[in-house]
């Protein structure tokens, strides 16, 4: 992520760190701060953020297998962009495609095509930009029905 001269502020803390449970205290310090976006441990943790700051929130942490991924990375009221990194490609495949987001990406994260759609799900679903389908959202069709005259 680039966002030209800002900070990402990294609010994680494991459980028996003094620091636990005090996210949304540090999320607010990161905002007040000029913090372009937090990372944070997982989803309790970004529930708790969420509430006090209005930046973006990246949650990495670990999981016991995929099912427990999929579901993390579907609670949630927005769905723009979701990753995996394995270097196994049908398991990328398998797990991506139960994923609700727009774009999807496997081994990487910075990638736009003008060529692939630009869309999402929830409260990141509205509007479609990039590709032949995004170009289709900025035009209006019209029906012609014409007679020549007899």
């Amino acid at each position: 992520m680039t966002f030209q001269g800002k900070l990402v502020v990294s609010c994680q803390a494991d459980p028996g760190d003094a620091f636990f449970g005090f996210m949304d205290r540090y999320a607010l310090a990161a905002q007040a701060g000029g913090a372009a976006g937090i990372r944070a441990n997982g989803v309790d943790d970004i529930r708790a953020i969420r509430k006090v700051v209005n930046l973006p929130i990246i949650g990495i942490q670990k999981v016991s297998g995929d099912i427990e991924a999929v579901h993390l990375m579907n609670d949630t009221r927005y769905g723009l962009t979701a990753g995996i990194f394995t270097p196994d490609k049908a398991r990328a495949q398998r797990v991506l495609s139960q994923v609700n987001a727009g774009s999807l990406y496997w081994n990487c994260c910075d990638r736009v095509s003008p060529r692939l759609p630009w869309s999402g799900y929830g409260d990141s679903g509205v509007g479609l930009t990039l590709s032949t389908y995004g170009i289709q959202t900025f035009t209006r069709p019209k029906a012609w029905h014409l007679r020549s005259p007899a």
